[in-house]
């Protein structure tokens, strides 16, 4: 099993004594029944979906001392409290023209604190300078490997890492709507809001379910929920884009099934 998975739901139970039995074996692929997935679709659905909601977002438009803060937790079972997982701020440090090109250059430093797999928490500081094209989008091919590739360093031992060969994946319940959410209280807390128009972050919000297939019957499942924006400063991947993304997923120990909800969510930015 993995080790940070291990560690994660060792340290769950010290603070939640109903999961005690956490942490006599290892974790092992749910075989459940399950209830139905609901409507399928097609994934380059989503292309669209976040053409629309991330519009105007684009490294070629940050500026000097731009910033944003995400803070990510994960809560075993629906119980309290929530385990501080990640904290990750991006800083824009420098940008220039890049010499002989149409692009953009943009140097900024990305400090991520985080809780490794025995619950230690480490520090990683990078300064990374990147040359933007004059187009950038965000794509669903970027959205669901993101998505998928951060789960999956929570832990191997998850919904989304079946035990055997994944014959196939699909994708159910796709719901999209729009609307008007209320910034960190750190930007409320800024001058003029931080120059959010009236105080308010315009999201598009984008739910849909991946299943991951080991044969005709068995299958896991990841329930995925995004907040999206085009109003902060975009970065790298979905840094920027992302107000709030959450993955819920089973994982089974000792034959009970265990619920994880890991959410990133953004706490503060300079706009």
């Amino acid at each position: 099993m993995n080790r940070f998975f291990l560690g994660l739901l060792h340290f769950a139970c010290a603070l939640t004594l109903p999961l005690a039995l956490l942490l006599l074996v290892s974790c092992i692929q749910a075989h459940e029944e399950h209830a139905p997935l609901g409507p399928e679709f097609d994934p380059n659905q989503l292309d669209e979906v976040l053409a629309k909601a991330t519009n105007g977002a684009s490294p070629l438009n940050l500026q000097m001392n731009q910033m944003i803060h995400y803070e990510e937790s994960v809560r075993v079972d629906n119980r309290d409290p929530s385990l501080h997982m990640s904290t990750h701020v991006l800083n824009v440090i420098d940008r220039s023209p890049s010499p002989g090109t149409d692009s953009v250059r943009v140097t900024y430093h990305h400090s991520n604190n985080y809780r490794d797999e025995n619950g230690n928490w480490q520090d990683v500081e990078t300064e990374d300078t990147y040359d933007i094209p004059n187009s950038t989008t965000v794509t669903a091919n970027l959205l669901l490997n993101t998505g998928e590739n951060d789960v999956a360093s929570l832990s191997q031992a998850m919904a989304m890492a079946p035990t055997g060969a994944t014959t196939h994946i699909s994708y159910h319940n796709l719901k999209v709507s729009e609307g008007d959410v209320e910034p960190p209280k750190a930007i409320k807390n800024r001058p003029n809001c931080g120059g959010l128009p009236n105080c308010r972050i315009h999201v598009t919000i984008l739910s849909f379910d991946v299943a991951r297939w080991s044969d005709a019957t068995n299958y896991t499942k990841v329930s995925w929920h995004y907040s999206l924006t085009a109003q902060l400063p975009y970065m790298e991947e979905l840094f920027g884009a992302i107000v709030e993304r959450c993955a819920g997923f089973n994982a089974v120990q000792d034959g009970t099934t265990h619920y994880l909800n890991d959410c990133q969510y953004l706490t503060d930015a300079q706009l």
